[in-house]
């Protein structure tokens, strides 16, 4: 059994020298063997009990069986006791998993580890599955629970549970040849607790119909767990873009995972819920441009897929050009930093410059228009509902808003593009089309050449 450990810590890349482990230790026998196992591969083991004090003199005695084992073991140990007037009425699992974990990271952090590790195996494995199909999980409730991940959202700290595929009859047959002590859990037997009620229910099976139905539940956690690692490997290539014709032929329940996936890897601050992989999916049947705010991520209904990018209200980024009042105010000549780019302006006289121009303007990153057209001082600003301008080679004018749709720009790149004014008139939709009134005709005696230098 410890070498097949070994080999499980290996394949996770966690190894003795790797540094310090925080093991969290209750008293069962699981955990009593897990401790075991380790110091006999020599990881450097710091052991963390939680005192609830649920069960009174017996949750005590745990806590002093744990000291004298770790004592024993010559191994640091750490405890937390919670007060009574601190455990909920309802909700306590959920409660004190939290309080737990939360705990363990200060632990780590206090103690320079990077990693904590429970023993939870394939008997709690297939209760958790089954925990979760009873509540109506998804496809990643299946899964059950993962060898390693991260403790929780937003921490560098490592859950492992390098146990999860021995079955508790394997676990007792090794701790029984290693003439272990430990403590039995009386909350175990309790049947107000969900898990145990479940548990006491399993145990009435005979043995072998129990052993075939563990074997089962191996193999489905094993198999959907291979599928979520195909599906996360899918979403780290796909570079935050979704073909929506793939989505849908993928059907509902495939396709709503492949979603939750992609909404832990790119929104991770966003609960990891299936309701909000039904928002998601619902964009699906939405009009072009419909948006879904996912905290630091907005995922934006596209023509021929699903786009997930960053918030710019979340991550700092300015969209808008808020410098001036109504933008900011060009050098001419010079360069003016904007957010998103760099604008350049320089003046060109008695120059011959030709009138065409549609060649003139080739590149829509660059203009060239007559000076004396701009009358007052040039200001840049994002387009707002309701400009409008002459589109350079249309008759008459046209919103900006209706351009940019017509020049099939995504949604999702419209609201920041910025325009070029003078005057209340705009000049250049940027990157897109010069105004018509604008254009340089054979009486143009200064030339304003602009060019928009993207970050």
């Amino acid at each position: 059994m410890t070498s097949h450990i070994k080999n499980q810590l290996s394949r996770l890349g966690i190894e003795p020298p790797a540094g310090r482990v925080l093991l969290g230790v209750s008293g069962g026998m699981d955990s009593i063997l897990l401790l075991r196992m380790l110091l006999e591969l020599e990881y450097d083991v710091h052991a963390a009990h939680v005192n609830y004090g649920l069960r009174g003199e017996e949750s005590d005695g745990d806590e002093e069986f744990v000291r004298r084992v770790t004592a024993e073991l010559n191994v640091e140990l750490h405890v937390l006791r919670v007060e009574q007037h601190a455990v909920p009425d309802t909700g306590r699992q959920e409660w004190a998993r939290n309080l737990r974990y939360r705990w363990f990271e200060e632990r780590c952090r206090e103690i320079e580890s990077r990693c904590v590790m429970t023993a939870h195996h394939l008997d709690d494995q297939l209760e958790t599955v089954l925990l979760n199909l009873g509540r109506g999980t998804g496809p990643s409730g299946v899964c059950g629970m993962s060898p390693t991940r991260p403790l929780f959202v937003g921490t560098d700290i490592q859950l492992v549970r390098p146990l999860l595929d021995a079955t508790r009859r394997e676990l007792a047959e090794e701790a029984k040849r290693a003439n272990l002590i430990w403590r039995e859990d009386a909350s175990n037997a309790s049947e107000l607790f969900e898990r145990s009620a479940l548990r006491n229910e399993l145990k009435l099976m005979p043995e072998k119909e129990y052993h075939e139905f563990l074997e089962a539940g191996r193999s489905l956690v094993s198999s959907m767990a291979e599928l979520r690692k195909r599906i996360k490997d899918q979403v780290r290539e796909a570079e935050a873009c979704f073909s929506i014709d793939e989505l849908r032929s993928a059907g509902p329940w495939l396709a709503k995972w492949i979603l939750l996936e992609a909404i832990t890897m790119y929104a991770p601050d966003t609960p990891r819920r299936g309701t909000t992989a039904d928002k998601v999916y619902r964009l699906l049947d939405s009009q072009v441009g419909r948006k879904v705010l996912l905290n630091s991520v907005v995922v934006w209904r596209e023509r021929n897929q699903l786009l997930f990018r960053k918030n710019p209200e979340q991550d700092g980024a300015e969209r808008e050009f808020t410098s001036e009042a109504d933008g900011l105010r060009i050098s001419l000549p010079g360069a003016t930093i904007c957010p998103g780019g760099v604008l350049e302006c320089i003046i060109l006289e008695n120059e011959t410059h030709t009138t065409d121009a549609v060649k003139l303007n080739a590149d829509k990153n660059i203009v060239h228009f007559d000076a004396a057209r701009a009358r007052e001082e040039l200001i840049l600003r994002t387009w707002r509902a309701g400009d409008r301008f002459y589109p350079l080679g249309l008759d008459g004018s046209k919103k900006v808003k209706s351009f940019l749709t017509d020049q099939k720009i995504p949604s999702s790149n419209r609201d920041g593009i910025p325009v070029l004014v003078s005057g209340g008139e705009i000049v250049w939709v940027v990157g897109q089309r010069l105004d018509e009134r604008y254009k340089i005709s054979p009486d143009t005696e200064k030339v304003v050449r602009c060019a928009w230098i993207e970050e």
